[in-house]
């Protein structure tokens, strides 16, 4: 597909939407560029297929794009974090430990859940929408009812290890299936049922999503089975790529700088909007 041919400027859009609100939320920004690319994939997927290729390719099984909007969205979201993070740590409100807590083991199960879904039959993306969807409902409104008083970085540290690690496994392995990003399980857990208040939760959850993120892109990128995008770097596209980026880079730390100084009730509100319509997404795809 030529450049000319890719929607520049809507793309560049989307990235400037999808970047505020993971900066401003601390989710990466997946609640937007899943629904996105599953459109453009919808749309362009089989001009970007290779002469005599298919879907099926080397048995691996990538039904209606499902794996390139996972691949796509994930590389997104880490560039999202990445951008956000370094924000918070210019800002002060960065933590290390958490950080590595949440991100290490759920890049180890989100690396392990991205090749087992690789393999033909096992992904039934019905499934886990459904199992999703009961999921976030009670965590959203753990957050919705949660105090979100302002600590400081010795409070946050006292918070058991294994339930930052339980955390972090459970995060890789939604991110993996769903392309969202972690945060869309670190935040309501962290919030809603450990307290960590939202500015610093929002703060652990992107620096933790770079780390989950990096191992799956590298999967995605270098490692997956197939390479079913002949123009790209393995599951990656970097024409559908560029213009979002470069509204991501602009917008995150917009996002984060604005949620220092809004009040904790606009933080909730958003954050209750931005979950519950991850939450329709996937039941969309479970209905369709």
């Amino acid at each position: 597909m030529d450049w000319p041919q890719v929607e520049t400027f809507q793309l560049l859009g989307a990235g400037l939407l999808s970047g505020f609100l993971g900066g401003f939320l601390g989710v990466g920004g997946g609640i937007v560029f899943v629904p996105l690319l599953t459109a453009w994939f919808a749309l362009h997927g089989s001009q970007l297929m290779a002469p005599g290729t298919s879907l099926k390719e080397g048995g691996v099984s990538t039904v209606d794009g499902v794996l390139w909007v996972i691949a796509n969205s994930l590389f997104l979201t880490l560039v999202s974090a990445i951008s956000g993070s370094w924000k918070q740590y210019r800002l002060g409100n960065f933590y290390l430990r958490e950080v590595l807590l949440v991100g290490l083991p759920g890049g180890l199960s989100g690396l392990l859940t991205s090749a087992l879904i690789a393999r033909p039959g096992m992904y039934d993306h019905r499934s886990f929408a459904l199992f999703f969807s009961l999921l976030m409902v009670p965590l959203l409104w753990r957050v919705f009812r949660s105090g979100g008083g302002e600590g400081t970085q010795a409070e946050v540290g006292q918070y058991a290890a294994r339930l930052l690690w339980i955390t972090g496994l459970a995060s890789g392995v939604v991110s993996a299936l769903s392309g969202l990003g972690g945060g869309v399980v670190v935040v309501p857990i962290l919030s809603g049922i450990l307290q960590i208040p939202l500015i610093k939760t929002t703060s652990i959850s992107l620096g933790s999503i770079v780390v989950m993120s990096v191992f799956q892109s590298f999967w995605y990128a270098f490692a997956f089975p197939v390479t079913s995008l002949p123009e790209g770097l393995g599951m990656l596209y970097p024409p559908v790529l560029l213009p979002l980026v470069a509204g991501i880079l602009v917008a995150a730390p917009l996002g984060v700088k604005l949620h220092q100084s809004a009040p904790r009730w606009v933080v909730k509100l958003t954050l209750l909007v931005v979950f519950s319509m991850a939450i329709l997404q996937m039941n969309f795809r479970l209905l369709g």
